[in-house]
Formats: structure tokens, C-alpha cells, sequence
């Protein structure tokens, strides 16, 4: 009877409790933050990537447009970023943007049309 209740309590309870959570789909926003200062719109060998660069991601709602998720990160000495977004955001609309640039010569962001 006791090696039936132990088994109820290491096998049942971890699944009943995992069941019970919430379903999560983190995933990784990653790319770099370069200086275009040929005005090229897109990297060329003359791009310099920007260490220190200060980004972040914003998910709003497709239709009232509010703001519903933010978070900050950083690049490395590469120019690289990587946020870590906990969850899923399904029908939000999500863009990472360039926040500041420690480059004194390149601090404005570009945008595409």
C-alpha cells in the first residue's frame, strides 16, 4: 500500500500540477545593431555593429494598437542581442527598436519603408 501511494505521489502529482500551469512558449529575439554609414539600408562590408546598444522589444494588440509587452536588452561586444520573451504573444504585433546607441556618430535609427 505505501509503494502504491509513493507512486501516486512521484508519477500522478508532478503531471497533475504541470497540467494545471499555464501553457508557455518562450522564445529568443535576436540581431544586431549596426551603423549604415554608407546609407546603404542593409549591412556591407563597411558596417561597424554597435557594442552597448540599448534595445527592445514591444508586442501591442493588432487592433487597439496598446501596448501589452515590453522588455529591454542589451548587445554584446559583437553588436548582438538576444531578448528572452517568456511567452507567447499570438495575435500581438511585436518589433524590436532600437532604444539608444553609445556611438556618438551614430545615433539615429533608421527605419524601412
Amino acid at each position: 500500500m505505501a509503494r502504491t501511494l509513493l507512486l501516486i505521489a512521484l508519477c500522478i502529482l508532478p503531471a497533475l500540477v504541470s497540467a494545471s500551469r499555464p501553457t508557455r512558449n518562450p522564445f529568443v529575439v535576436q540581431g544586431r545593431v549596426y551603423c549604415d554609414t554608407c546609407r546603404a539600408g542593409f549591412e556591407t562590408p563597411a558596417t561597424t555593429y554597435i557594442a552597448g546598444a540599448k534595445v527592445k522589444v514591444e508586442c501591442k494588440d493588432r487592433k487597439t494598437a496598446e501596448l501589452l509587452y515590453s522588455k529591454e536588452g542589451k548587445t554584446d561586444s559583437t553588436g548582438t542581442y538576444k531578448i528572452f520573451v517568456t511567452e507567447d504573444h499570438e495575435d500581438q504585433f511585436c518589433d524590436a527598436i532600437l532604444v539608444s546607441s553609445p556611438q556618438t556618430d551614430c545615433k539615429t535609427a533608421c527605419t524601412r519603408a
